[in-house]
């Protein structure tokens, strides 16, 4: 198994969390730092040591190898071994034996047909990161939602507060029309981000909490979408 795989989508999230520290240092400081002058610099290190969190996360999920099944059975008690289902015996519905591999697996161990491996408690593949997500690089990928969660919403907070305070001043609390008032600047690039971090925000806030609740109940989102077409994998 190649861990990192070339994929572009892993680029495109390399090259947005390095465009969100540009953007923040060159764009948000100096902007909204007149709107509040003294706790500007305690969101602006809050907000560096998030993005990058974030970034060294991304590193650390690419690169760690998921977890693959040891070269031999030893990982097995002797009376998991009597109970093995032989080989020539095995069918898909097995959950002892990857027909794929050709090889026994331990309780939730799934293949990867990108791989072309098993992977020990494998929760899914990401070709956001090129990797699969499994035993071994599961949390880096959880730190990676959550500082990548919380940057979002610093961002929004440092963002929205002198926008709100101006409209309220002017409309009260008519908040349909706050939108209209994001415009503390006449940089195309910063509305650009803006609106690229407002469309992000939502998925990505929400794959946040998903992988916590899945996380809490130690449920792999393999188990949950098996659990959701209502039949059981072949493994959990």
């Amino acid at each position: 198994m190649k861990v990192g795989r070339n994929s572009w989508h892993s680029y495109v999230v390399g090259l947005y969390i390095l465009g969100n520290l540009y953007h923040w240092n060159y764009h948000c400081y100096d902007l909204f730092y007149e709107y509040s002058p003294n706790g500007m610099d305690y969101y602006s290190l809050a907000m560096n040591i998030c993005i990058i969190m974030a970034g060294v996360n991304f590193l650390l999920c690419r690169t760690t190898h998921p977890g693959s099944i040891p070269d031999s059975n030893t990982w097995m008690n002797q009376e998991e071994r009597e109970k093995t289902i032989k080989p020539e015996n095995a069918t898909m519905t097995n959950k002892s034996y990857c027909m794929y591999c050709n090889r026994y697996r331990p309780k939730r161990a799934h293949h990867c047909s990108r791989c072309d491996t098993c992977v020990l408690k494998k929760d899914h593949h990401c070709p956001w990161i090129g990797n699969c997500v499994g035993f071994f690089n599961l949390k880096y990928f959880i730190l990676l939602l959550t500082y990548a969660s919380f940057a979002l919403i610093l961002y929004f907070y440092v963002v929205f507060t002198p926008s709100f305070l101006i409209f309220y001043s002017q409309h009260g609390l008519r908040l349909w029309r706050i939108f209209a008032y994001v415009d503390y600047t006449s940089n195309p690039a910063f509305k650009l981000w803006f609106a690229f971090n407002c469309l992000l925000s939502f998925p990505l806030n929400g794959l946040a909490f998903f992988s916590w609740a899945m996380l809490a109940n130690n449920i792999t989102t393999t188990k949950y979408r098996a659990m959701f077409r209502e039949k059981e994998p072949t493994h959990r």
